[in-house]
């Protein structure tokens, strides 16, 4: 192992102490935190059907609702931690790429993932706030229970505090997403190494950004798979569809531009030998068989490589193939709206008439 591998992995060591939510501050297995938290919303879901069901009132699809409330407690739980060990991972790798000092590249890994106690707080503050308007001022079921004091005060504060965490999760996972997006973009106007041929060590930036759109995309992806398209929210759809796009592809903005930087100089220098080449080998009279031979093959040589130059990858992606699946994987919402319409609108109303 290098000098330079063992840097780099004490260094993620260290990075990992970071907590990026508070709730990693908590001394308990992470694992245990996830389950005790969906027990927690199973529970609360099966007191609010129990209730719904002495006071009569309507709740339609209970069963669907109480999945969607107990896997987003879940998938925000899991899909932080992860977001949290994909940013370790990528950044990693891209430590060699990276031409500032540790002390600046730490400051970058900090943004990402490190949570500051004023937001979170301030976050905390906007869920009690939204549940507030949403419950407490419109006078939701979820703040009339019937029974006896404190039984009814006891279930109160628990059925709102289960709502007020969720709502302070779903704004930590936006929230920690754009961090991370704009830490990434930060980083990735920082000077780098270009290889102009492959660059293959950028790739991590791809990656990590794929997972800033994936994470808000599946926000949306999981109330509509299990319980449909809204007739009537389909702007939601869109706009969330527009912000995983942005959230894949503006944080890499810095690296599209350094590779296509990189890629035009070295393009224009090749283009001169290439010239220069070429001139000498038109002029036969100033060079031996053998010369323009090797002439001729040099100029082989350089046309070979400007074609692997100009079809190495602009984007830190693999290929155009993996910006496509990128880009459909962040727009997966809309592209699940216009299907759920054309078949709406083409096969069912066919099939009725």
């Amino acid at each position: 192992m290098s000098a330079l591998e063992s840097a780099n992995q004490a260094a993620q060591r260290n990075w990992s102490g970071w907590a990026m939510l508070a709730l990693e501050r908590i001394p308990i297995p992470y694992p245990l935190l996830v389950a005790l938290v969906g027990v927690m919303a199973a529970v609360e879901q099966m007191l609010e059907y129990a209730i719904a069901a002495q006071t009569g009132a309507l709740m339609p699809n209970p069963l669907g609702q109480a999945t969607v409330f107990v896997t987003l407690f879940v998938y925000i739980l899991v899909v932080l931690r992860m977001l949290k060990r994909a940013a370790l991972a990528a950044l990693e790798e891209l430590r060699p790429s990276v031409r500032i000092s540790d002390a600046s590249y730490d400051g970058h890994v900090y943004q990402m993932v490190n949570a500051r106690w004023s937001i979170e707080v301030g976050l905390l503050i906007g869920s009690v706030v939204t549940v507030v308007l949403l419950f407490g001022v419109g006078q939701s079921d979820l703040f009339l229970l019937g029974g006896g004091f404190p039984a009814a005060l006891l279930l109160k504060v628990f059925m709102a505090f289960t709502y007020v965490f969720l709502g302070w999760l779903l704004l930590s996972l936006i929230y920690a997403a754009i961090r991370q997006a704009r830490a990434l973009g930060s980083l990735a106007r920082c000077p780098l190494d270009v290889n102009v041929y492959h660059p293959a060590n950028l790739f991590p930036f791809g990656r990590l950004s794929v997972w800033h759109g994936v994470a808000i995309v599946g926000l949306v992806m999981i109330p509509l798979l299990i319980l449909g398209m809204p007739s009537r929210a389909g702007f939601l759809v869109i706009g969330f569809s527009i912000i995983g796009l942005a959230a894949v592809f503006i944080p890499l903005w810095g690296v599209h531009e350094q590779i296509g930087n990189a890629k035009a100089k070295a393009l224009d220098v090749m283009s001169r030998q290439l010239l220069d080449v070429q001139t000498k080998w038109l002029d036969p009279l100033n060079h031996s068989a053998d010369e323009s031979k090797r002439l001729s093959d040099r100029i082989n040589m350089l046309l070979t490589l400007r074609k692997v130059i100009t079809e190495s990858p602009s984007w830190p992606f693999k290929s155009e193939a993996a910006i496509v699946r990128a880009a459909i994987a962040a727009a997966s919402p809309l592209i699940y709206f216009i299907l759920n319409q054309l078949i709406l609108r083409f096969l069912l109303t066919g099939a009725i008439r």
